[in-house]
C-alpha cells in the first residue's frame, strides 16, 4: 500500500498545513483506502478531512466485525453516522457544522471475495491499474458551481456508489483534484505517467507527481488488489 500527500504551493505560501488527508488498513484480506480532501474557505475543513476518513474505516471494520461484509445501503449509513459524530463534534466545539467540509473517497477492498466496493463524495477519483491500461472506475463530481462534500445538503441523495469484480485489476488508486490534474493533458492521462502506473513503479509516480508545482494539494494511495499466493 501507498500512501502520499503534499500541499500544494497555496497551502505552503501561506504557511498553512495541507488539506488533503489519505489512510489506509490492509490486514491482508481486508484493504480499506479513505481520502479526504478539506474545503480550504473552511475554518475546520483540515480538521473535517482528518476526522472521517478515521470515521470511514471505523465504520467499515465494524460492519465486517459484525456481519462479515458491507449492507446494501452502507455508504449512506456510513454518512449518515459521520454526520451526526461531526455534528457532535461540532456543536462540542460551538463551531458551524459546515466549517468542517471536506470530500471523501471509500474505497473496500475485499481479496477473499474477489471485488471492491467504493464511494465517492467530491471531486476525487478512483481508477484501476492492470498490466496495460488504467481504466477509470469513478469519475469526479462537480460544475461551474462547485463539488459537493460531506455536509452537503441532500448529498445522500447523490453519493457515487458502487461494487466492481477485480478480475484483472492488479492495483487500485484513488486521487484528489490536485493529484488528477497534474495526471491528466486534456482528459487524457501523460502518457508517461501512464506507462509509471501500467508498470507498478508506484516510487517513480510519487516522484513524478512531487516535481509538479500545482498549487492545490496533491494526495494519493494505491493498494495492490490480488489475493497472496
Amino acid at each position: 500500500m501507498y500512501l502520499y500527500t503534499k500541499r500544494g504551493t497555496y497551502h505552503k505560501g501561506n504557511g498553512l498545513k495541507s488539506g488533503d488527508v489519505v489512510y489506509g488498513v490492509d490486514d491482508g484480506t481486508l484493504a480499506v483506502l479513505t481520502l479526504a480532501d478539506g474545503v480550504s474557505s473552511c475554518a475546520y475543513g483540515d480538521i473535517g478531512a482528518r476526522l472521517i476518513t478515521s470515521m470511514a474505516i471505523k465504520y467499515v471494520h465494524n460492519q465486517y466485525s459484525r456481519l462479515g461484509f458491507l449492507p446494501n445501503e452502507w455508504a449512506t449509513v456510513m454518512l449518515n453516522s459521520i454526520q451526526k459524530d461531526v455534528k457532535h463534534i461540532a456543536s462540542l466545539e460551538k463551531q458551524p457544522y459546515e466549517e468542517y467540509s471536506a470530500t471523501l473517497i471509500v474505497t473496500v477492498v475485499d481479496r477473499e471475495k474477489g471485488e471492491m466496493n467504493y464511494c465517492n463524495i467530491g471531486d476525487g477519483l478512483i481508477l484501476s491499474i492492470s498490466d496495460k491500461k488504467c481504466p477509470v472506475i469513478c469519475m469526479p463530481q462537480g460544475d461551474k458551481d462547485g463539488c459537493p462534500v460531506f455536509t452537503t445538503k441532500g448529498i445522500e441523495n447523490a453519493i457515487e456508489t458502487g461494487s466492481i469484480k477485480l478480475n484483472g485489476i492488479e492495483n487500485v488508486l484513488i486521487c484528489s483534484d490536485g493529484t488528477w490534474n497534474v495526471m491528466y493533458r486534456q482528459n487524457i492521462m501523460r502518457q508517461e505517467i501512464k506507462q509509471i502506473l501500467i508498470n507498478k513503479n508506484f516510487m517513480d509516480f510519487k516522484e513524478c507527481i512531487n516535481s509538479f508545482d500545482s498549487a492545490d494539494d496533491c494526495s494519493f494511495a494505491i493498494a495492490d488488489v490480488r489475493r497472496a499466493v
